[in-house]
């Protein structure tokens, strides 16, 4: 992965901005041949545009947008900025959760350019509601199962293949997304407390019986005093691997 660039940038998708926490890459790797992926770091609930994005490319659906990185200065005015067309996920993490750390969480995605190019523009200064979260602050549910503290949960992680596509007769590499694909999760779990244990068995006991072993859940991202949710991911058709 590239060195992050020192400075402060925003992402610009359909007109709403996002504040950047870190960004990286988006270059002429080999010069008229290939681009570097961009990074992005945000630390924050993705909401509006960029949220949208992230759903239509989860779901196999739209997964092409044009972007806009703007490089700002502390007076808000536009130091530099460019053009990112027709740009598809490649990764797309979700820092770990844990009870025990009180840090800021992150997501971080990793974009495919189909072109680069220099532009010009102003920070309009629209965008949505800042949702920064703690590690710390989440629940987990899974249908059918009662999951007693838990303690952590790592490993959230959606990733599209790279796949080469030939346009045109030009050396420039273009490429377009394969499917949606997902990384294990793993979470910590007091097995001591209710009826954790016995519910984590039979759910493994499914496997392979008549049982419906793909279960759905979901991460509830709360505020500083648990007392409100500010964003939710949804899990599809969980099965057990280990225990």
């Amino acid at each position: 992965r590239p060195a992050a660039f020192v400075g402060t940038f925003l992402l610009e998708i359909n007109s709403e901005e996002i504040g950047l926490d870190a960004f990286a890459g988006c270059f002429d790797k080999v010069i008229g041949v290939e681009y570097e992926d961009c990074y992005f770091t945000i630390k924050r609930i993705p909401e509006g545009e960029l949220k949208e994005w992230f759903n239509d490319s989860l779901n196999n659906e739209a997964p092409r947008r044009n972007l806009k990185v703007l490089q700002v200065a502390q007076n808000g005015d536009v130091i530099a900025a460019i053009q990112i067309q027709n740009a598809f996920l490649r990764e797309l993490t979700v820092s770990t959760f844990d009870a025990t750390d009180n840090s800021p969480g992150s997501i971080t995605f990793v974009v495919v350019p189909d072109s680069i190019n220099p532009t010009s523009g102003n920070a309009s200064g629209i965008g949505g509601p800042i949702k920064s979260f703690l590690a710390s602050h989440f629940n987990v549910e899974v249908d059918g199962v009662a999951l007693g503290g838990v303690a952590s949960v790592d490993g959230i992680h959606a990733f599209w293949a790279k796949n080469d596509v030939v346009i045109g007769a030009g050396a420039r590499r273009h490429f377009e997304p394969g499917a949606a694909l997902f990384g294990d999760i793993e979470m910590q779990v007091a097995i001591s407390i209710g009826t954790t244990a016995a519910d984590l068995d039979s759910w493994v006991d499914e496997l392979g019986g008549a049982g419906d072993a793909e279960k759905d859940g979901d991460l509830r991202i709360l505020n500083n005093s648990f007392s409100m949710e500010l964003g939710r991911i949804q899990f599809h058709d969980l099965v057990p691997v280990s225990f």
